[in-house]
């Protein structure tokens, strides 16, 4: 799975918009892997990979000022860079929200949540993360993610 996390390095530093030269702190959490990244002696952020049987990876990134980026990759995606799009999210049953994704490259896409609170503690509950792509809705087992976020956090904590 590291090979995964090194090739979603680039996309990782493109949610913090750092461009991070060194990793450190590396931790794993049940599905996750994650390592903190910095930019010469600078933190950029620190950041987490789950990959999903569907080929779809699921990422966060968390930054010194505790944004929160989430972001999805899948190789069959044909997306043109910075193109946005609103997808529908659900965790569990809970309401509905529309997110603006930007795309970072052919194959990602991520949005920013700035509160900790709601969404994210969401996040930390579920079971499931539903993601509508638009002809189709995705799920995501967030098993085991409660305790890798708070594995992300505490890296932030602790490099940031």
């Amino acid at each position: 799975m590291f090979a995964k996390i090194a090739a979603g390095t680039i996309f990782l530093a493109a949610l913090a918009f750092a461009s991070p030269s060194l990793a450190r702190g590396e931790f794993t959490s049940g599905n996750w892997e994650g390592s903190a990244f910095f930019d010469g002696r600078t933190f950029s952020h620190c950041a987490m990979l789950a990959s999903y049987k569907t080929g779809w990876d699921v990422m966060f990134s968390i930054d010194a000022d505790y944004v929160v980026n989430l972001g999805f990759q899948h190789d069959d995606l044909t997306l043109k860079k910075g193109d946005e799009a609103d997808f529908v999210m659900q965790v569990d049953n809970s309401p509905k929200i529309t997110r603006t994704f930007t795309a970072l490259s052919r194959t990602m896409f991520a949005t920013e949540f700035t509160d900790r609170k709601g969404w994210f503690q969401a996040l930390q509950r579920g079971l499931y993360l539903k993601l509508d792509v638009g002809d189709h809705v995705e799920s995501f087992s967030l098993a085991g993610t409660n305790a890798a976020l708070d594995r992300l956090l505490k890296c932030v904590d602790t490099y940031g």
